[in-house]
């Protein structure tokens, strides 16, 4: 009897004892239900975060529904938020309103300002370094093009010795979208290549819009060489565009006569890639970005020294992300 009690005893402790860290509470504010990476970061945070609730929230692309959103988790008392903000600029309102309940917030993906973050105690940025992105994706055209004084023919149509460039931003005033169309041509001209580009088209990360904007900028510039994509989803649409008028088509290789580099390295950015239609992409890397979340998450909630994470916390407020050139080859 005395063994069964103690038995008993023990599953009475261990159901006490989960319970208890069931009532902490996380919530997951994603801008947007539409972005294909939100959707893997979001995945990738859930995956590693079994010590606790959490409910995920989508703000419809609308800083008004998310600002509602923000509200009531405070009114619910969440114990933390893991906010993608629809606006990096409106996350100051959105620290201030946790920071007045001492409630910790995880920036995601869209870094606020530095001065946002340094204003309140408890505020935390996890993302890539949109810098090395942009650079990467340089890297990728010079796999390509090779010589900056002997341009890779076959894309260099004209002969000319210049790369024609088209970008496709993701949005205005998004830090890694600035970051990476800044970077990207920088590089590339850092590298030794005269760039012209043509032109920067604003597609807010969508494959429909960058399908549109393809069309237009296929009209008004059919001289186009490189396109060069803030993200796979953007990258995609010119390829449906491309498809669709026969100027690209499946392949064992990149056969194409436009070369196109996208990022985040999605699990439709991969296939692309192994279809031959997408010359490659830098990984923006949300399963190692949403472990570093619920790391983060799980330091915060247990009180541990956040000197002990097992990754580097730049300012004590940053956590970047490196990527890498992701080709068909990395996918055999």
């Amino acid at each position: 009897m005395k063994k069964i009690n103690l038995i008993l005893l023990v599953f009475i402790v261990l159901f006490l004892v989960s319970c208890e860290k069931k009532e902490i509470k996380v919530g997951i504010m994603i801008y947007d239900e539409s972005d294909t990476f939100m959707q893997e970061f979001k995945n990738a945070i859930i995956k590693n975060l079994s010590d606790y609730e959490y409910e995920v929230f989508y703000a419809s692309n609308s800083q008004s529904i998310q600002n509602k959103q923000m509200v009531n988790l405070i009114d619910q008392n969440y114990d933390l938020l893991v906010i993608n903000a629809v606006d990096r600029l409106a996350a100051s309102s959105l620290a201030e309103l946790a920071n007045d309940k001492k409630i910790p917030i995880i920036f995601i993906n869209r870094e606020p300002l530095e001065e946002d973050i340094a204003r309140y105690e408890n505020i935390y940025y996890v993302g890539a370094d949109a810098d090395l992105l942009g650079i990467r994706q340089a890297e990728a055209a010079d796999l390509v093009f090779k010589d900056p004084k002997n341009l890779n023919k076959i894309f260099d149509r004209n002969a000319d010795n210049v790369i024609q460039t088209v970008i496709l931003k993701g949005e205005q005033s998004h830090q890694d979208a600035e970051k990476r169309t800044r970077m990207s041509i920088e590089h590339l001209r850092a590298l030794g290549y005269e760039v012209e580009l043509l032109t920067t088209s604003v597609a807010n990360w969508r494959r429909d819009l960058a399908y549109i904007q393809t069309k237009e900028i296929m009209e008004m510039f059919p001289e186009v060489e490189l396109i060069l994509s803030n993200n796979d989803d953007m990258a995609l649409g010119a390829i449906d565009y491309l498809v669709e008028t026969n100027r690209f088509e499946k392949g064992e290789t990149y056969d194409q006569d436009i070369l196109i580099i996208g990022v985040d390295a999605t699990s439709v950015g991969k296939q692309a890639i192994k279809d031959g239609l997408l010359f490659a992409s830098v990984l923006n890397d949300s399963s190692a970005q949403g472990h570093a979340v619920a790391t983060l998450i799980n330091y915060l909630m247990k009180h541990k020294p956040l000197d002990d994470l097992p990754f580097e916390l730049v300012k004590e407020r940053y956590v970047f992300v490196d990527g890498q050139v992701i080709l068909k080859e990395h996918l055999e």
